[in-house]
């Protein structure tokens, strides 16, 4: 909108505040799925200053409360606890119940005591209230495994079965 003030036009323009959605959510537990099963990774602690926007539903479904495109990272720690043969694990991403194409990636794991970080990122368009959740397969006993050592003294030096960013 333009004024004239004594003989000089000015533009009043309207201010807009930036708000973004991010959120960090990790889980403390060891995490299943029956062979060739199909589960969604779960979360069960959230870091609240470090979350605004984005919330957990239901412990997997990753919601959002504004529309935009969303950069979701996260890593899982995986441990097969059989041995023998390479094993696979498959990853993907799951928006609103239906799988999103070209998301899958699998994961070969050899024998016991193995631990693998699988850890990459998406970029995926929600719209408000929307939701989106990591999927994962397996045709062994593949876990997502959360370490809690006795030896160690402190949080820092456990580690999560899985993290999550957005």
């Amino acid at each position: 909108r333009f004024r004239n003030v004594t003989g000089v036009q000015t533009c009043a323009l309207p201010i807009y505040q930036f708000s973004p959605c991010y959120g960090s959510f990790y889980d403390t537990t060891t995490q299943t799925v029956a062979i060739d099963g199909i589960a969604a990774f779960t979360f069960n602690s959230t870091d609240i200053p470090a979350t605004n926007g984005v919330s957990i539903v239901n412990n997997s479904q990753i919601t959002v409360a504004k529309s935009g495109v969303f950069n979701i990272q996260f890593s899982a720690q995986l441990q097969r606890n059989q041995g023998g043969q390479l094993k696979q694990i498959s990853i993907w991403l799951r928006k609103n119940g239906i799988d999103v194409s070209n998301s899958n990636t699998d994961i070969s794991l050899q024998a016991n005591t193995t631990y693998t970080v699988a850890a990459w990122n998406f970029f995926l368009q929600l719209e408000a209230q929307e939701h989106c959740q990591i999927m994962w397969s397996q045709n062994d006993a593949i876990e997502i495994v959360y370490v809690r050592s006795e030896e160690h003294t402190s949080e820092l030096q456990s580690r999560f079965g899985i993290s999550y960013a957005v």
